[in-house]
């Protein structure tokens, strides 16, 4: 889903440790601190990745929308926002820790508006 990425969960004293894995290059940094996924996010991106789904990826900065939660199927439970774009309706899912956003289109029937704010 996000090229070149692995996501670790460390305490940071192993830090140097994991720079010494084959093929792996640095840690990604986001104002001067090493970038944190929250364990929410990482278990919305197995769900997406393991359903073969289809998503787009995007860095795109996007205006917060709608907040809503997907309630049914195997995304149930996820929080974002409703976009409208070129027509068709996006479910967005900020991935604030990497700075990312994942684009899914979904049918509205399957969202519920939310008052649970959504991180950004």
């Amino acid at each position: 889903m996000f090229s070149s990425y692995i996501f670790v969960r460390i305490d940071f004293r192993e830090h140097e440790n994991v720079l010494h894995v084959p093929g792996t290059v640095k840690f990604i940094y986001f104002s001067g601190a090493a970038a944190s996924v929250p364990d929410e996010q990482i278990g919305w991106l197995r769900k997406i990745s393991d359903s073969r789904f289809p998503v787009e990826v995007t860095p795109q900065s996007f205006e917060p929308g709608e907040k809503v939660e997907i309630r049914e199927g195997p995304f149930r439970g996820i929080t974002g926002e409703l976009l409208s774009r070129k027509g068709r309706y996006l479910f967005l899912v900020r991935i604030t820790g990497i700075n990312y956003n994942l684009l899914l289109e979904i049918e509205q029937r399957m969202l519920k508006k939310t008052v649970k704010s959504v991180s950004q």
